[in-house]
């Protein structure tokens, strides 16, 4: 699960959003372009000021069976898990169960360091825990289950990467870690205290973490290009928990943003807490669960998501109201790409379509952080 790191400051441009004129038809030209060209397979939607102005489904949820997605299609959304387990730990520092200067040798002191490691720290990705991914024969074995034993056994052993607290460096453990200290806390498995607490209340209907996949219930297959669209092996969720085994649609992810920026969820304290961005190679960007995404002249909060071959970007931009989220179960185009283009549609802006061709902006070219 490789957190992709979308250069969208690039794109910025020196005006702020303008009031919302939809060009829904360029849109659908749009991706039926990126459909017809095997560039993109998935879901897209916006929601502006609390109602969804544009979604549009293209490709398949089966390819072989030839089952199209639809707008209940579900997806995996990778590292976008992180900011929902960032929700459910601002939770329990609200109940007061929590803290966020609670070190980590209180749930894992075999963790290395864990007596200096702290709740925040982790949230931040700067507590030094190697990620356990970075990992290639854990890779190759990454459709067998494991337990939270296993799982700890497997993270701890690795040496710390630094002293906590000294730098940034993006590590999956950390959410692993806070998924299980969560469970710990409440004595339930993480799926269900992720439905108590954030799925039921807000009506995510088609979010869920650790439910078998199966495309009779609406799950979507994963799939990469390799001269044709290749179906994916999937990730057992065991492996993944918090930081990146949660299924979701982009309508649920908008949902989502909203409830947390509108404060169903968390206090102002929390989300505040939550978007105080720190420093990563000089710019500061990276919050507590949500990163800064800076986009046509403003800023907005999201996530970006990579697992198996689904990828995946939420934002939130607070000063306009807009939501939007981007999943795809195949993907051979730059994701940010197809962000500038969807929101430029919302916006009035120029709509280019796709450059044709497959794989004119293949993914490959992306960082993988």
């Amino acid at each position: 699960m490789k957190k992709i790191v979308l250069i969208l400051a690039a794109l910025a441009l020196n005006q702020t959003l303008p009031a919302q004129t939809i060009q829904a038809k360029k849109l659908d030209s749009y991706f039926k372009t990126l459909e017809d060209s095997n560039d993109f397979m998935g879901s897209v939607s916006v929601v502006v000021d609390g109602k969804e102005e544009y979604s549009k489904t293209v490709g398949y949820a089966d390819l072989d069976a030839k089952i199209r997605a639809d707008s209940d299609s579900k997806y995996g959304i990778g590292s976008i898990s992180k900011t929902f387990t960032a929700v459910l730990i601002f939770k329990a520092i609200e109940s007061g169960d929590l803290a966020l200067d609670q070190t980590l040798d209180r749930f894992f002191p075999q963790i290395p360091n864990a007596k200096k490691i702290t709740i925040a720290q982790m949230l931040l990705h700067r507590s030094g825990i190697h990620d356990y991914l970075n990992n290639p024969d854990f890779l190759k074995r990454k459709r067998q289950p494991k337990t939270r034993e296993q799982m700890v056994a497997i993270i701890g052993k690795y040496r710390s990467d630094f002293t906590p607290g000294s730098k940034h460096a993006y590590s999956n453990s950390n959410y692993v870690l806070l998924s299980y200290i969560l469970e710990m806390l409440y004595n339930q498995p993480y799926a269900d205290i992720l439905e108590q607490e954030i799925v039921e209340p807000l009506g995510l209907d088609n979010t869920s973490f650790g439910a078998k996949p199966e495309v009779k219930n609406g799950d979507c297959n994963p799939y990469v290009y390799k001269d044709k669209w290749h179906l994916a092996p999937r990730s057992d969720p065991s492996i993944l928990m918090g930081a990146g085994g949660l299924t979701s649609t982009p309508y649920d992810l908008t949902l989502f943003a909203e409830a947390l920026f509108g404060g169903r969820l968390l206090t102002e304290a929390s989300l505040t807490q939550m978007t105080e961005m720190k420093d990563r190679m000089g710019k500061d960007s990276i919050g507590m669960g949500l990163n800064k995404i800076p986009f046509l002249g403003t800023f907005g909060y999201g996530h970006t998501g990579r697992i198996d071959g689904f990828n995946s970007i939420f934002v939130y931009f607070p000063t306009e109201k807009i939501s939007c989220a981007i999943i795809s179960n195949g993907l051979n185009y730059a994701l940010s790409d197809i962000m500038k283009a969807l929101l430029s549609g919302v916006i009035d802006k120029p709509v280019a379509l796709p450059a044709s061709g497959t794989g004119t902006h293949s993914i490959k070219n992306l960082p993988k952080r």
